[in-house]
Order: C-alpha cells, then structure tokens, then sequence
C-alpha cells in the first residue's frame, strides 16, 4: 500500500544519475572505475595540488628571538643602551640592558608557547587509504591521494578527503566532525547527496568513491589553515593593542622631546662647547623616562595569577594569555549546540510519547463555564492529543468547566495484547506510555549505550524506573527476550522475540523508520527476514496519514522520532506508538544564557544541526529563535553581514560558515567575539575568535585551537569567567592608566624643569623612579575590583584622556613643589646652593626625586578607584606594598644617596603629596563625570544561577504556575508557554503530580489556588478543547 513515502530506489536513482556531472570540479582525468589513475597521472597531479595536507612554515628559535628585540619598546631601551655606552654611564647601561633582555624573554616564552600549541596542533598518526592506481588496489599514504583517484572506503574509515561516492553501499557517516549532528548521514540519498566531506567517518557500508579535493582544498582543510595561521604567532589582545598604541605615541613625542632639549642644551645653552655628555645625558633621561620598562613584566605577572584564579575558581584553563583580557570585552558570544548548550546524547521525554488512535467515534459532550452552558455538539477526535486534554482536566480541577465529558479514544490492540484496556483512560495516560518505552526497551540492546537511539531508550527507561520506584523494572522482568535482531541501514529498524513469563505466550516487537515500522515494504521490498503490514493500516486507510502528521509535527518542533509496534508471534503487528528524541539541553544552560544576557553578551546558536533542531532547543532554553540556514551567509554582502549582526543564530553550517560569522562580527562591526565549542568543526571558529571556549569534553582539535578550556560540564564556568576577566581588565586598566599617567608626569616634569629652569635631573634618578614604582606595583594584579555589567572595551581616545588628566595634575603638583620648595623644605637641607624659582643642586634632586617617586606610588589608588579613592578600598597586598614603596623611597633619599636629606624633610614631602593626591583625584571625578559618566552597575559571580524571578526551570516542569505566567497569559504574550504547540506535554509531569495530590487529598496545590492561575487555566482548556474535538471553533 501506498502510504506518501518517497522511494529509496526513485532517491538513489536521483543522488547518482548522472553520478560524475554532477560534481563541480573535473579533474580532467577519466574516472575510471576499474583502472583508477596511472602513476604518471597521478605524478602529474601531484606536482599540481600538492600533498593532501595543509602544509606548515614554522619561524626558526633565532628568528622568534631576534623578533623580540624589534618594535618601538626595545628600540628606545637599545637607543638608551647607546646613548649610556656613549658617555660611559655603565650603572645606567647594565639596569637598561637587564630590563631589555627580561621584556625579550618573555616575548620569546609567549612565542615558543605558541610555537609548541602549533607543533602539536598539527601531529597525527599517518592514515592510510585504498586507492585503485593502474588498475590495481594499493594501500597509499592518505598524503599521497591526488584528486582523479579512486579509493575505497570501509566501515571504521576516516574520509581522507572530500571525495564523491561512485558504486557500493549507502554508506551510515558519521558528520559530527563537520555538522555536530548526534545521528549519522546517509551517502548517497536525496537529502544529502553523494559529496562526503574530509574528517567524517565512515560508520557502515563499503563503497567505492571518487577524490575530488585535497589539503586546504578541502572543507576541513580550509578550516586546519585557517587554525595554522592563527596558532602561528603569539597572540595579543586588543587591550594590549591598544596600550601598546598610546605607548608608541607617548615614545614619538618623548623622542622628538628628547631631540629638542638636545639641540636646546647643546647649541642654545652652549652644552657642546664644554662637556658633551652632559647634553646627552639630558636626551637619556628623557628617554628613559617615555619608556614604561617593566609594563611587560606587570602585564604578564597580573595575567598569570588571573589565569590561575581562573582555573581554580572558575575551572577554566587559559591557554592564550590574550583571552584573559579580551573575554572582558566580549560582546557577542557564537555558540555551538550539540555538546555545549545540549548533552549531545538525545533523550526521550515520556510526556511527549504519543499513542496511534486507529478508531475513533463521535459522541455528545457538554459543559458550561460560570453560569452559562453551551449547547451539545458533536464531536470527533481524529487522535489522542493528551496535551490539549490535560488542559481541560485542569479546568475540570478548578471548576472552570462543568461538567466535563471528555470524549472517549479507542487505542490500538496492541494495549490490550499488553492487558490494558484499549479505550484510553486519560487519568491513566503514563501507564500507555510506560508501555511503549517498555517495549521500545525491550527491542533494543542495552550494551550499547553509546548508540544514538538504544542508547536514549535505555536512559530514558532507566530514569523513569528510578522515578517510578523500580516499576519500570518489575514490568521488564516479566519478559525474557528470546531474539534479538540489530538495526540495518537496509531495512531501517530492529525486530526482537520476546515471551511472558507467566504464561509463555510469544511476542515479536519491532522498532524504527516510522514508515518501516507501519509497512515494511513502503519504498519498497526490503531484505529483512519478518515482512508485515500494521492492521491499523489495513482497516483505517487515514491511519498512516495520520501517524505521518505527527510524525511531521514533531520533526518540525525539532524531535527525532522512532515508532514502536507490536504483536503476538504468530499473529499481525499492531502500531503501539511514537518515542519523540531531542538532545536536550544542559542542566545548567538556561540560567548561564540569562546571566550572560545581565552581563550584557548577545548569545548567538551556529550549529550544523538541522534548523527546526536548532528553532526548538532555542526555544528550549530561552534564545533568540530567529535561527536562519547556513546558507544564507555563504555569499558576502552587506545584507549578508546585517543578517549575521541581528540573527539569533545559524543551523546547518558548516566550518567556514562558523569562522565567517566569527569574523564578519570582528571585522564589520569591530566586536569583540567569543565562541564556545567542542568538536573538529568548530575549531576554525575557535581559533578566529579572540575569545575560543572549549567545552570539557571537547575533542583534541577543539582544544588546541581554543585560548581557554572549561574542565567542568556545561556554560556556567564561562559566566564566571566574564566575571574574573572583567575585574583582570580593571586591574590592569588601572595599573596601564597609572603607569602611563606617571610616565607623563615624569616626562613632562623632567622637559619643563630642564627648558624653562636649565635643571638637569641625573639618569639614575629616572631609572629608579621607573623600576621602584613598578616592582611595588605587582600586587595590584590581586587587587580587589567589581565586573562591570557591560563589555569592557578601553578605547585609545579614552585611555589617553584619563592616563592625561592624572599624569597632567601630577606634573602641577610637581611644579608647585619644585617652585616653591626653598619656602617649605628646611633650609639646611638646600644649604649648598639656591635659585630663584627652586633649586638644582645634589641635595635638591634628592627631594624632587623623593616628591616624584611618592607621589606616583599614591597615584595608583586614584587610577584604581571608580569613584573617591578613600571610598573604595584596595587590596591589603596593594597597600602594603605601596606603604613599603614610601619607606624604601624615604630610606633611600635619606641614607643611600650621596646627598641625602633629613627624616623631617621626607615627612613634609609625604605630607605635601598626602594633601596632592586629594586633589588629583577630585579632578579626576570631574573628568569622570564631564566625559566617561557612566551608570553599567556590577556583576558578581556570586548572584543566583536562577533567581526567584526566572520561572522558566531548567527541568522544563511545573509551567503551569500560571499565577506566574497569568500577565503574559492574558497580553496574549507569544512567548507564554501555553502559545507553545509542545508545552502542555512538556508541563504533564508538574501537573499529574498536582492533580495526583488533588485526587489523594482533596486540596489544590498552592500553585493552582489563585483565581487568576484559575482563570487563566479555564480560558486556556477552553481554547484547547475545540482543537482536541476537532471542529475549530473557541468557546467563550
């Protein structure tokens, strides 16, 4: 009988004629089937495409070294070198020369690293293949293959490249590696063609194929090359990048500073008609002092202990450095389904077990609503919808609708083969599908959990025995399995012979394709050995009609769908039922999504799954739904990248759509990205992406092309990974706009001392000024900082105008001490000498160098603070450190140096900058206020997961608290559950346990009591019962 199912003869007729046109790419040799390529061809071939590898290029040790000492930082401290070998200043030269080899070690650490990452991103076991040359099969390299060739592949095969199946078996592949799809693909059908991709495996079947791409000609290969290219260098996050720009500003201006002062002191001043080194050594300090030295070092010490906070609070490995710093800012996250927001094992909701109604009668029903009663009406139930019945038996339970008659629904005999009565009992309905996952598990083979679909009938049998206290089991050990028959692709299920116990009667069950299972020869005659034909199909022609709708429906709410039937040994199959599959989403999933969002992070869905898959699990857990086809973004445009910016994801893509939408949001919208994955399709993306997650079960390619691994299941370590990073980048905000407020201050102090007062400050003051403020610095890497509940992005614009304002109030608070310090310095320790606006002797440099160097270690409690800095309290690290800082400045100006000063005067200047630093930072709150004013609040990562208001439940149960849904009811709201096609299923389990407890004890729940979750349930049973009647029409 004709039941609507497309040949697979009439699909593999169309997927192979005519078989080699209808590839895109002709090689130019003849595809010959027996012959293959000859030597020659295959020689010439090769010296055209190349190996079938993606081929590396990896720098040389004395080329990464030598790169270390290359770029504006190392060039400046190499002039300074120069210019202090010049004069003979050996002191200054051997502190210069040490900070230059400590920045180019840890430069050359950073890019070994990456070296190492690329060096094993690219070791593997050598594959062979079969390939067919000059007329005979040989075992080659996979290397060696060359489009033209002719290979055969086998059951437990990896694809060596993208090849087109020409004669054999349909092959079962395994796409995972490209598509993530759990369930494998069929070569060659009318869905997927005959074009297998490089990397995914070959699960069944033995057939003959044709190479038609090679190396990073391939799908996977373009992706490997794309992952190279990225892995080859050491990164660099975009904040870094942006630092190191305003320092190359600042070294451009210090640079023609310094050439200034040296033609000023040198040719105006007469400098070079005396001694020599004196107008050079201004030109040294000058540069010294445009050059923040140890901000590598602080930079790399900050990010290592945040990489180790990350690992073990938030159980996140950092493998790039960079990410610590870009996940602050990341703005959009690119997530793949399967395996990150899903399980990747698919699961079988009991809820949604539906059950075949092959006879249905018509019968009167009547009830009323209030004081109003509707006329009779005849109805009829084309099938048994127990969502929208459930509905009307919570009205029945309210009193909303009285009474109620529900119309009875005659089941198949196949319930009462298992001694139930087959006129459906609806307060009764888990024990239906109880029995269906029964016999589904009954056919199926328990060792083989790691099957896509005997696997999740045992998961789900298992979890409704322990729910149901063993009842699942008692039922089981009723029977004993006499035979088992696996799947085959060829005939599309699985068959099993089974007895009773307690009165050895037989059965035989079977399990699979929906329309194997209703007629074994739909499509045509099948080599299994038991042939049969459901009775249903036979006594009601609409009964496959209608099993092939539900089928229809639930494939578009995204489930998979197995059927189950059921007979005596010697006697007809009867239709039992449908098991529907998802692969449903992680526990933790949904309020990760949410906290994400208050963090500000636009969640995208980029799966190679199916997209009515990807709507559902969207609509699952709570995302965007506006999921759109890979294709879509495969050809660039603008509307093309405008789709990419506001969709809410994208299904069916493959690895290069993945890394394009990665990089269309970097590069077109300057965002920064992250993606989350964890198999070989989605390490391109990883890898393009600042921010690339791997998920803890990820595969090895995942994991090397990602800058962090999670080692705990699901999303929630990445919240509190944006938490950790976004207090990393205020840390090191706050240390970057100190360091280089104080390397202003320091070179706008020194240029205005030396032009307008001929002061010469000696170098090594300078030096030391750069080195002790940055060692006391260290600990502001534990340095007690809020996340910020919006991306963080420091601008150029903005870094330099707040790092100005500081740097600027510090110079003035400089100025007014050195003009004014023969008024408040005592005059003994200024007793050798004097100027009129200051003075310029030993004992004075002590005190201008002590005034700097306090002030700058005071300067970073204002850089560090939001607001008021006595108002927002740093780390007892920070504090200690500085405080230490201020004591080994005054120890130092008042013993170590040749002309010291006294304890008194040191007391007055720390007193003097005490009073300073008060007024730097209510300028700073000025400039806060006129230009960065801002309301973002924070984030912890201490907040709860769900929150009383998040009522969407990660179980996806009790949604039927409509006191808590009754305003989205009422406004008619689409994203209430009960607009939802599958809610009412999926909210069975909350409610039979709330109607179960009504039945035992006579009280509501105190969920359902309110009027309004009353009202709202007795609309909603009323519009849901003129569906479950068929006729349309909504009572009011």
């Amino acid at each position: 009988m004709d039941i609507g199912v497309y040949s697979e003869e009439q699909k593999l007729a169309e997927a192979t004629t005519p078989l080699l046109d209808r590839s895109p790419e002709h090689t130019g040799v003849d595809d010959d089937l027996d012959i293959g390529l000859s030597s020659e061809e295959a020689l010439a071939l090769l010296e055209v495409h190349g190996y079938n590898e993606v081929p590396v290029v990896a720098p040389s040790i004395f080329q990464l070294l030598f790169k270390q000492f290359q770029g504006s930082m190392p060039l400046m401290l190499e002039l300074s070198c120069v210019v202090s070998l010049a004069v003979q200043d050996w002191a200054d030269f051997g502190v210069l020369a040490g900070m230059l080899l400590t920045n180019a070690l840890l430069g050359f650490r950073e890019e070994i690293k990456a070296r190492n990452a690329l060096a094993k991103l690219t070791k593997g076991v050598e594959q062979r293949t079969i390939v067919r040359r000059d007329g005979a099969a040989r075992s080659l390299p996979a290397r060696e293959i060359v489009p033209g060739d002719m290979i055969l592949l086998r059951g437990g095969d990896m694809t060596p490249a993208d090849v087109d199946w020409v004669e054999g078996d349909v092959l079962t592949v395994d796409t995972a590696a490209l598509t993530g799809e759990p369930l494998p693909r069929k070569y060659p059908s009318q869905a997927n063609g005959i074009r297998l991709l490089s990397g995914t495996t070959v699960r069944d079947g033995e057939a003959y194929c044709i190479v038609r791409k090679t190396g990073i000609h391939t799908e996977m290969g373009c992706g490997q090359q794309d992952i190279i290219a990225d892995r080859s260098r050491a990164s660099v996050s975009i904040f870094e990048q942006r630092v190191m720009t305003v320092v190359k500003i600042i070294i451009l201006v210090a640079i023609f500073d310094a050439l200034f002062l040296l033609l000023m002191q040198g040719l105006v001043r007469d400098g070079f008609a005396g001694d020599w080194n004196k107008p050079l050594l201004v030109a040294l300090s000058v540069l010294i002092a445009a050059v923040p030295v140890a901000l590598p070092l602080v930079l790399q010490v900050t990010m290592a202990i945040g990489a180790y906070k990350m690992a073990v609070q938030h159980n996140a490995i950092v493998t790039r450095m960079s990410a610590l710093q870009d996940i602050a800012g990341m703005a959009v996250l690119c997530s793949d389904k399967t395996g990150t927001l899903t399980t990747a094992k698919m699961t079988i909701s009991l809820e949604l077990v539906w059950i075949g109604t092959p006879n249905t009668r018509s019968r009167s029903h009547s009830y009323s609503s209030g004081s109003s009663r509707s006329s009779s009406r005849s109805r009829s139930s084309s099938r048994a919808s127990y969502g929208m019945r459930e509905s009307a038996l919570q009205a029945a339970v309210h009193g909303q609708v009285t009474p109620l008659e529900i119309p009875p629904i005659r089941l198949s005999r196949a319930f009462e083969l298992l001694g139930l009565n087959t006129e459906l009992d609806p307060m009764r309905i888990a024990v239906y599908q109880k029995q269906v996952l029964l016999m589904a598990a009954l056919c199926s083979n328990r060792d083989k959990r790691d099957d896509a679909v005997d696997g999740a009938i045992w998961r789900a049998f298992d979890a409704e025995d322990r729910r149901s206290n063993g009842e699942l089991s008692s039922w089981y050990q009723r029977y004993s399995v006499e035979r088992l028959t696996g799947f085959s692709p060829d005939v599309k299920r699985t068959f099993a012979l089974f007895s009773r116990r307690t009165d050895s009667m037989r059965f035989k069950v079977a399990k699979g394709l929906v329309t194997k299972i209703l007629d074994t020869e739909a499509g045509g005659k099948d080599s299994g050995e038991f042939q049969w034909k459901c009775s249903e199909v036979e006594s009601d022609p609409r009964f496959p009609s209608m099993v092939l709708q539900e089928d229809a429906r639930l494939s578009s709410c995204g489930y998979k769908t197995i059927a189950v039937a059921i007979g005596y040994a010697d006697g007809p199959m009867h239709f039992l039922g449908l098991l529907p599959m998802i692969d449903p989403p992680r526990s933790d999933t949904i309020p990760t999504l949410r906290r994400l969002g208050q963090a500000g992070i636009d969640v995208k869905m980029v799966t190679g799954d199916h997209l009515n898959i990807a709507r559902e699990t969207a609509k699952l857990i709570g995302m965007n739904t506006q999921i759109l086809s890979g294709e879509a973004i495969r050809e660039s445009s603008y509307t093309r990248d405008e789709l990419i910016r506001d969709a809410g994801g994208f299904a069916q893509v493959l690895p290069r759509d993945k890394r394009e939408c990665v990089l269309v949001l970097q590069n077109r919208y300057d965002l920064v990205v992250g993606m989350t994955g964890d198999g070989v399709n989605d390490a391109p993306a990883l890898s393009a992406a600042q921010c690339g997650i791997a998920v803890s079960d990820a595969t090895d390619a995942a994991k090397n092309a990602a800058a962090m691994i999670l080692t705990s299941e699901g999303l929630s370590a990445v919240y509190g990974a944006v938490v950790e990073s976004r207090k990393i980048f205020a840390r090191l905000f706050a240390y970057v706009s100190y360091r280089l407020a104080a390397t202003i201050h320091i070179l706008l102090f020194l240029s205005t001392i030396i032009l307008f007062f001929d002061c010469e400050l000696d170098p090594i003051f300078v030096i030391l000024l750069a080195l002790l403020n940055d060692v006391t610095m260290i600990p502001v890497a534990e340095d007690r900082q809020c996340a910020s509940a919006v991306p963080q992005s420091a601008s150029v614009s903005s870094l330099v105008g707040y790092a100005v304002t500081l740097g600027m109030c510090a110079t003035i608070s400089s100025m007014i001490f050195y003009v004014t310090m023969d008024d408040i310095v005592p005059e003994d320790d200024l007793s050798d000498g004097g100027a009129e606006y200051g003075l310029c002797n030993g004992r004075a440099q002590t005190a201008i160098w002590l005034q700097v160097s306090i002030l700058a270690e005071l300067l970073i409690f204002c850089a560090r603070a939001p607001g008021l800095f006595f108002l927002n309290r740093p780390s007892y690290q920070l504090l200690l450190s500085t405080a230490l800082g201020i004591l080994a400045s005054g120890l130092l100006a008042t013993y170590a140096f040749e002309e010291s000063i006294t304890w008194q005067t040191v007391g007055i200047i720390v007193m003097y900058d005490a009073i300073s630093i008060f007024a730097v930072d209510l300028v700073k709150m000025f400039y806060k206020y006129s230009f960065e004013h801002r309301t973002d609040g924070i984030i912890d990562d201490e907040d709860d997961p769900i929150g009383e208001s998040f009522v969407r439940k990660s179980h996806l149960g009790d949604v039927f608290s409509a006191a808590s849904y009754g305003d989205g009811l009422e406004a008619g709201d689409a994203s209430a559950p009960a607009s939802r096609s599958l809610m009412s299923g999926r909210a069975s389990a909350g409610f039979l346990s709330n109607l179960s407890d009504f039945t035992v004890s006579g009280k509501l729940p105190e969920s359902l009591r309110s009027d309004r979750s009353r009202s709202n349930l007795g609309r909603l049973a009323k519009s849901n019962l003129s569906h479950l009647t068929g006729t349309g029409e909504h009572y009011n």
